[in-house]
């Protein structure tokens, strides 16, 4: 497989506004390889760093995706993606996938690993209604309620669907006319809206890319501003309604209106530590555990970080371009770009240049 890399990227992200310099390591120069290793400090036994009660290592699997470009349903290893992007989990262990890019369908995986289409017909456009016939353009991120009510930011489009349970497709907000007005359902309007998140209430927040803003959309859709941030790309909530918001190189918290900067020195690199020590080149997904520790799909390093409440970074998985399985010291992904975590502490990533979903388990 070749590795995607540069303008070829950049062409295809241009829907979205995250538009860094997209500059994947080239897997077949080793002495970067072993550079980037040593700086991240990864331990042969892919430890995460974390303490005695941790996880001691990693291990990575492939859940779905032959790694070449499509769109067919069927069991796990049978299935194709063009370009999944972001990843949500249902109450029922289901993950939705945006593929986006090429075809603007939702995918199901099912807990027993068959994939299904659950949205949209692969043709662009704005039309609601039931499932099969209900149409989107480069829809990115999702998430999904306690009722099975799923969220989705239709990016091209500038609004955010929601998909209830009856399989039925409506706009819950956006497509007004002032670039980045807050009101009442459609009459409040975003520009690249990319990440989701739902807090314990309900209330859904928007990382509105174009507009550099954090938005809140309540159950009923009525959408205020939150925050001011630059290119937020990904965004998640804990239990107590902190917001945690990534870009290209920071990790921001939001805390009773408060923006702070909990990760990032905000030069690109792979380097583990401490809060503001530590870096990152281009993070777009972003998920959180019930113990609060974060992690990253850090998609330019080919990595997975995790980011314990305090701040301490460390790489997971990854860290060099590739399509490798095994312990997670020796994993390797292609632009990993959403992430999510279950109550069991696996972690599922969709490998957007290898058109896979992949699966990070703990070893204790």
């Amino acid at each position: 497989m070749s590795y995607i890399r540069g303008t070829a990227f950049l062409a295809l992200l241009a829907v979205g506004c995250t538009g860094f310099d997209l500059q994947p390591l080239d897997v077949s120069d080793p002495d970067a390889a072993g550079a980037l290793d040593q700086e991240a400090g990864l331990p042969d036994a892919a430890s995460d760093g974390s303490d005695d009660a941790g996880p001691k290592s990693y291990v990575v699997s492939t859940l779905t995706g032959t790694g070449g470009t499509g769109t067919t349903d069927g069991s796990g290893l049978e299935a194709t993606f063009i370009y999944p992007a972001a990843i949500a989990l249902g109450q029922d262990g289901s993950l939705y996938i945006t593929d986006g890019d090429v075809f603007s369908k939702i995918h199901k995986i099912a807990a027993d690993g068959t994939v299904s289409t659950y949205a949209g017909t692969g043709a662009s456009g704005l039309t609601n209604g039931p499932c099969a016939s209900a149409s989107f353009s480069n829809p990115w991120g999702i998430a999904v309620d306690t009722t099975g009510n799923l969220y989705v930011a239709d990016t091209s489009n500038g609004v955010i669907r929601k998909i209830d349970p009856m399989c039925q497709v409506t706009t819950l907000a956006g497509g007004g006319t002032v670039r980045a007005a807050d009101g009442a359902g459609t009459a409040a309007s975003f520009s690249q809206p990319e990440g989701l998140t739902l807090d314990a209430s309900g209330n859904l927040y928007v990382a509105d890319c174009g507009n550099n803003k954090i938005r809140k959309v309540d159950p009923v859709g009525n959408v205020t501003t939150v925050a001011n941030l630059s290119a937020p790309a990904a965004i998640t909530v804990d239990a107590v309604g902190t917001l945690y918001v990534v870009d290209d190189t920071y990790i921001y918290k939001i805390a009773n209106g408060q923006v702070t900067t909990l990760a990032g020195r905000g030069a690109e690199g792979l380097i583990d530590g401490p809060g503001t020590y530590a870096a990152f080149y281009g993070l777009l997904g972003i998920t959180i555990d019930a113990n609060g520790n974060l992690f990253v799909a850090d998609s330019n390093n080919n990595a997975v970080r995790k980011v314990t409440p305090d701040g301490e970074v460390t790489t997971i998985a990854g860290g060099v371009g590739g399509d490798a399985d095994g312990p997670a010291n020796t994993s390797s992904f292609n632009y990993p770009w959403g992430i999510a975590v279950d109550p069991n502490g696996v972690i599922y990533v969709a490998d957007w240049g290898n058109n896979k979903i992949r699966k990070i388990t703990p070893v204790y």
